[in-house]
């Protein structure tokens, strides 16, 4: 039997899990036994978007400032979030977190899009250990923020008040202690710069929408419900349903009609309806291969 869901549609939620009054859940969301949402005293807000999933065990604490999740975030097994400070924490959309991970937002988080953190890695923002009155100066607080697209490969360790900033990868067991530079990679304790190893290029427009195209092939080959048509580097997906998914190099694609959403190449955002073959066909994409950030969104 199912916990019923005040808010949404689509959600799904496993026996045993409760859901307090102050978490409000957007659409089609996973949470599996075991999760618990922990409301401290005078505790905020926790928003959770669309197309979430929380597996087994995950743990939240809810404090005063608040929590907010987006769209198509992954919490696996056993991971801890605090949110107990005076800043928010603040999640983006299309994130991954290892299983057995820490998120400590006691000194305020902020986690931008496409963050991936392997397992068994620790983000800090708080540091608190000996006792205050016999002169223990190891107390504080600091505001840490992962920009969008960072990768901790796994078994990291952020200190509080660290600033990563974007398309960072920080390689298995790096303790990041200091700011990182964009677009860099990172190794070692303390993680220093590997000034020759880039895992980053630029594609032209033309490989991207070619990578779109071999991807919605082998989307439609595991789906024979689903049509692809091409015309004029357009990209359409079509079910029974009449559901569209158009995918193009334009910024925008106008009078989409219900059940139609766009794909931008040019801008990485798509116009969100929640319809079902968008949504599969997004579950197929933005593990790795393609990630964009939804524009008329439901919740907001």
């Amino acid at each position: 039997m199912l916990t019923q869901v005040k808010q949404g549609v689509g959600n799904i939620i496993e026996e045993g899990v409760e859901i307090p009054a102050n978490v409000t859940l957007g659409n089609y969301n996973v949470i599996r036994k075991g999760v618990r949402f922990e409301v401290l005293a005078g505790a905020g807000q926790f928003h959770i978007g669309d197309c979430n999933v929380f597996n087994e065990n995950v743990k939240v604490l809810i404090g005063p400032s608040g929590i907010s999740v987006g769209d198509w975030n992954v919490f696996h097994n056993s991971i801890l979030v605090t949110a107990i400070g005076d800043i928010p924490t603040t999640i983006g959309h299309n994130c991954w977190f290892g299983q057995n991970s820490i998120l400590d937002g006691s000194g305020g988080l902020t986690i931008g899009h496409g963050v991936r953190i392997g397992m068994y890695s620790q983000v800090w923002s708080h540091v608190a250990s000996g006792e205050q009155l016999e002169g223990c100066l190891l107390h504080s607080t600091g505001h840490t923020v992962i920009e969008n697209d960072v990768w901790l490969v796994g078994s990291c360790i952020v200190a509080s008040g660290v600033t990563i900033r974007e398309r960072t990868i920080c390689m298995t067991t790096s303790f990041i202690q200091k700011n990182t530079d964009a677009h860099s990679t990172y190794s070692g304790n303390p993680a220093k710069k590997q000034e020759k190893l880039k895992l980053w290029y630029k594609p032209t427009m033309a490989e991207k929408l070619g990578m779109m195209k071999k991807w919605s092939h082998e989307f439609v080959g595991l789906n024979p419900d689903i049509r692809l048509e091409e015309e004029d580097g357009i990209l359409r997906l079509t079910n029974t349903l009449g559901e569209v998914v158009i995918i193009g190099c334009a910024d925008t694609l106008p009078e989409l009609s219900a059940g139609q959403s766009y794909f931008s190449l040019a801008t990485k955002n798509y116009t969100k309806s929640l319809s079902q073959l968008e949504r599969k066909f997004y579950k197929y994409i933005y593990n790795n291969k393609a990630r964009f950030l939804p524009i008329n969104t439901s919740n907001e």
